[in-house]
């Protein structure tokens, strides 16, 4: 098996961390990636954040720029068409759409045919930081922006339609990824 993960490195896009052999292999720095608009956000140029793949391909976003990878050698193979926002945190396909967790708009973006929608899922103080695909539904993680904020933090759930199905109040003071995991 191997684990794709995101690092805040200036010199990888990403690394492949093999658990069999137990060998670390770092992507190199993609220019393409970079977004001269970091500076508003006070992060490099290039910010490796949110990972998600399909049958060919893993995506990296990076701020507003997704890149696309092959997912059997790692190469760059590009750009996806899409622009997303700055400081972009997470992205997922959900029913064919590329959904992304676009903290600067207080939104998620859905990208599909051609077309970019706003789902609003949280008011200006908060943003959704990741998401996630589980069981036909997308959870959303969602916090306050507030650095001395000690508020409780919530998952909201949606079906394929964007309707809001379930909600789970958190304890967790600044939640920031999501993975549903029912094996337990």
């Amino acid at each position: 098996m191997k684990l794709i993960i995101t690092v805040n490195h200036i010199n990888h896009a990403f690394a492949v961390y093999d658990t069999e052999s137990e060998v670390v292999e770092l992507i190199p720095y993609v220019h393409a990636l970079e977004d001269q608009l970091s500076y508003k956000v006070d992060k490099p140029p290039m910010h490796p954040y949110g990972i998600t793949t399909d049958d060919k391909h893993i995506y990296i976003v990076s701020h507003r720029k997704v890149g696309q990878f092959d997912k059997c050698t790692f190469e760059f193979k590009g750009l996806h068409p899409i622009q997303t926002d700055i400081n972009t945190h997470q992205l997922v396909f959900f029913h064919g759409e590329l959904i992304t967790a676009n903290t600067q708009q207080h939104a998620l973006s859905i990208y599909s045919c051609g077309h970019t929608t706003l789902f609003d899922v949280c008011d200006a103080d908060q943003h959704e930081n990741s998401l996630a695909v589980y069981n036909d539904h997308l959870y959303v993680s969602i916090r306050y922006l507030s650095k001395n904020a000690d508020f409780i933090c919530w998952i909201k759930v949606y079906d394929r339609y964007f309707n809001l199905v379930d909600q789970y109040n958190t304890i967790m003071r600044k939640q920031h990824n999501i993975h549903v995991d029912d094996t337990h």
